[in-house]
């Protein structure tokens, strides 16, 4: 169950990030500077990116947790619309994540080299591929608490395995 979040995780870590590099896109062919001179805001367009990036991969993601609820019949417990909230609070921060990216490169390309190759780095540090506790460093687990998977991933588990409620999942 740790592993199908965590690939789930991953894998739409990568289709936000692709979906949010549009604005990249738009920048070097020139539609950026001519949205910029039309009355539409430069909050109301990234805010736009945002929601786009957002739907499609919470979608995503809910496709793959029906298939598994019940297709496959995997145990996720009874409170899938927790589970739903709290992979849309994760994909929201990982948006972020990825904005920010976006902000530091110029070119989609430079944005191709730089995001595939932190973003599989975050399952692992976060420890989303290893038993829960199995990562006692301090360091580690202060690096594993910046990123939003390690929090996702323990408050999923805890919905799934101890039947956890919004409230105790919310901090």
């Amino acid at each position: 169950t740790q592993l199908l979040f965590a690939f789930t995780f991953l894998i739409s870590m990568f289709i936000l990030g692709l979906k949010v590099n549009n604005v990249t896109h738009d920048k070097v062919s020139g539609i950026w500077d001519r949205m910029i001179l039309s009355p539409i805001s430069k909050t109301k367009m990234y805010c736009g990116y945002i929601l786009y990036s957002f739907l499609i991969t919470l979608f995503q993601v809910v496709v793959v947790l029906f298939v598994f609820k019940y297709l496959m019949n995997y145990e996720l417990g009874d409170q899938l619309w927790l589970i739903i909230l709290i992979a849309a609070f994760f994909i929201f921060s990982m948006i972020s994540i990825a904005m920010l990216i976006t902000g530091f490169v110029k070119t989609p390309e430079q944005f191709y080299a730089i995001y595939p190759s932190v973003i599989p780095l975050i399952p692992i540090v976060s420890g989303a591929y290893m038993m829960p506790g199995t990562i006692t460093n301090s360091a580690l687990l202060f690096i594993a608490d910046l990123f939003p998977m390690a929090h996702a991933m323990d408050a999923i588990l805890s919905v799934i395995f101890y039947d956890a409620g919004f409230k105790d999942v919310m901090m």
